[in-house]
């Protein structure tokens, strides 16, 4: 960018905004590269270090995490592709990261992210609620209304999962088959463990709740909607004035006195 910036100065011409920004998933999110920056990392460091974020696609701290924003993905701590998300077709390929890329990222995460001294690479700072209740990227959704899974495999293309008997700390559920209909909206994202034709569901993470859409009122129908008791009626005359016509009059309404 300052590259950018200088050539442009010999030339006359500029840049503007607005910038192509990627906006942030859920409350108390953080974007890496902002973070690596403000605690004044080497720029030698930064740069290993954003080799391995882009080989597993990731921009904000909400990528990295399970769906309820307490603990780091054991795939993301290990640099292995996520298996949480559907990555974008134009995300560039980048090769995957060695051992010591890999030890530089373990030792990011333990002194940026992560609680002091902690195993379970659980946060420092949980994260909020996600700010849609949706999106085209996540890959586990449950249905809180038929206890079902469903699996977002790519583009339109849906599986299920019906629940097992609950016998242990974590929900079960087994593979059904692809689902020619879309899942329902008020379903919620899911951190899921697949093992074999059997996925356990390990926690769900909250939705900001959507604002219902208010219909814009008008006098006519505040007027209309106001209380029988103590009130009054009110009209208006039409006079002939400078032989100008005055607009017909309002419909009797009743007021409060």
């Amino acid at each position: 960018m300052a590259f950018t910036w200088q050539e442009l100065s010999e030339t006359g011409l500029s840049l503007k905004g607005p910038l192509a920004t990627i906006p942030s998933h859920r409350a108390l999110d953080l974007s890496i590269n902002e973070v690596m920056v403000r605690e004044k990392l080497e720029p030698s460091r930064r740069k290993l270090l954003n080799e391995v974020r882009l080989h597993m696609g990731f921009t904000y701290l909400s990528d990295m995490c399970n769906a309820a924003g307490t603990h780091i993905l054991p795939e993301v701590w290990n640099c292995q592709c996520p298996s949480h998300t559907l990555g974008p077709h134009s995300w560039p390929n980048v090769k995957a990261p060695g051992r010591q890329a890999k030890a530089a990222w373990q030792s990011m995460l333990q002194s940026l992210f992560t609680l002091p001294g902690h195993s379970h690479r659980q946060l420092a700072s949980p994260l909020g609620e996600w700010l849609t209740p949706l999106d085209s990227h996540w890959i586990w959704w449950h249905d809180p209304v038929t206890d079902t899974l469903w699996e977002h495999r790519q583009l339109n293309e849906w599986h299920t999962w019906t629940a097992l008997p609950r016998c242990y700390q974590h929900r079960r559920f087994s593979h059904a088959s692809p689902s020619v209909e879309a899942p329902p909206g008020n379903r919620s994202r899911a951190t899921v463990c697949v093992s074999g034709s059997v996925a356990r569901m390990q926690d769900i993470g909250a939705s900001t709740p959507q604002q219902p859409v208010v219909a814009p009122s008008t006098l006519q129908a505040a007027v209309r909607d106001l209380p029988p008791p103590a009130c009054g009626q009110c009209s208006m005359p039409s006079p002939t004035i400078m032989g100008s016509q005055w607009p017909k009059p309002l419909p009797k309404a009743q007021l409060w006195l």
